[in-house]
């Protein structure tokens, strides 16, 4: 009973080995958010952040200010001006508020975002580049992401990409489509 299992083990061996052998995957991960922490750029958007941030505090003040010496302006001069006057310094009061409103919710996050945003791109495609590079060099297959940021494949090797084949498989046309 022992020779058998022996042989059936040894048998398995022979044909499992080479072909274990003929393709080794080499799977690395890093974390992207850590390496972005370590990078220069992370100072430059933050300096770029802060000073949009005291721009933006500066500019609501103002607006705010504007605001209030407008309205002691409406107030101690409204007594016997005309209702024409009186409601076109109420219009101007109300847009002066829409537009102290509007820095204060939609304007401000929006840009934070967008300077943010663009940042974080130059980071990660100056990371992706060297991930790129080492996965060549050192022949890995894949390249994961471990942090938190951008999850999933960073790199994979292009001889393993089956697309082809699941579009053959699937009898897709590769041909442009034409309009209806």
């Amino acid at each position: 009973m022992n020779k058998i299992a022996l042989l059936v083990i040894a048998v398995l061996m022979v044909f499992t080995t080479p072909a274990l052998a003929q393709k080794s995957l080499k799977i690395g991960h890093v974390d992207m958010d850590s390496i972005a922490q370590l990078m220069p750029e992370v100072d430059s958007m933050r300096t770029a952040i802060e000073a949009r941030r005291a721009i933006h505090a500066r500019t609501l003040r103002i607006e705010e200010e504007s605001f209030n010496n407008m309205y002691i302006s409406y107030t101690s001069n409204m007594e016997g001006m005309p209702a024409s006057w009186i409601e076109a310094k109420q219009e101007e009061l109300i847009r002066k508020q829409q537009t102290i409103e509007n820095l204060k919710r939609i304007d401000f996050p929006n840009e934070l975002q967008e300077i943010q945003e663009r940042y974080l791109q130059i980071m990660y495609d100056r990371i992706m580049e060297a991930v790129k590079a080492i996965a060549l060099e050192q022949n890995y297959t894949y390249i994961l992401n471990s942090g938190e940021g951008l999850s999933g494949v960073l790199y994979a090797a292009p001889s393993e990409d089956i697309t082809s084949v699941v579009i053959k498989k699937m009898n897709l046309s590769t041909a442009p489509r034409t309009g209806r």
